[in-house]
């Protein structure tokens, strides 16, 4: 075979080979040649994505979170309770919210770890709980941290109903909301 002519896989989704010389080869590339490569192009780009998101969720079920681990985030709910500190740690240790798990917490420095698992939409995220007292009755701040990385509105709705969760819980109120 010389340089004028050229092996081409002329169908390379049928996986035959055939021998044309360089002046039919141009002629003979079609459109379903070209999709035929696009399609491979696609099809591995989705088994990466694929591939990707299910190394992602199982980073995010696998993490655990640990008051060693998890601090407080710039992000914070403040709610009020009249109840006791060591009342509101109670409740929050031994009565978790539905769809909420306690991952950690330490009573001497008054922070508990609540965290919810991976959806369709979000990798899941820490809450880490610091109580205070304040007053005649509690404190506390809420923070929140995906277990992966996540941003935008979808974490002001997860932080916003375990914060509204945690009042009905405390019989407590959320600072300006």
């Amino acid at each position: 075979m010389g340089f004028s002519q050229l092996a081409v896989a002329a169908r390379s989704c049928d996986r035959t080979v055939q021998t044309v010389d360089l002046s039919e080869a141009a002629h003979r590339v079609t459109r379903a040649d070209i999709l035929c490569g696009v399609d491979l192009i696609m099809f591995f780009t989705a088994v990466v994505m694929a591939v990707l998101v299910g190394v992602s969720l199982l980073v995010a079920f696998i993490r655990k979170g640990s008051v060693a681990t998890v601090a407080m985030t710039a992000r914070r709910i403040k709610l009020h309770t009249a109840a006791p500190p060591e009342m509101v740690y109670t409740w929050l240790t031994q009565y978790c919210p539905t769809g909420y798990s306690v991952e950690d917490h330490d009573a001497t420095r008054g922070i508990v770890i609540l965290s919810s698992r991976p959806t369709a939409f979000t990798w899941g995220f820490f809450y880490p709980a610091v109580i205070h007292a304040e007053g005649a009755g509690t404190r506390v701040d809420l923070g929140i941290k995906s277990k992966l990385i996540q941003y935008g509105p979808l974490v002001t709705r997860a932080h916003r109903k375990l914060a509204h969760a945690l009042a009905g819980l405390t019989q407590g109120h959320i600072e300006g909301g």
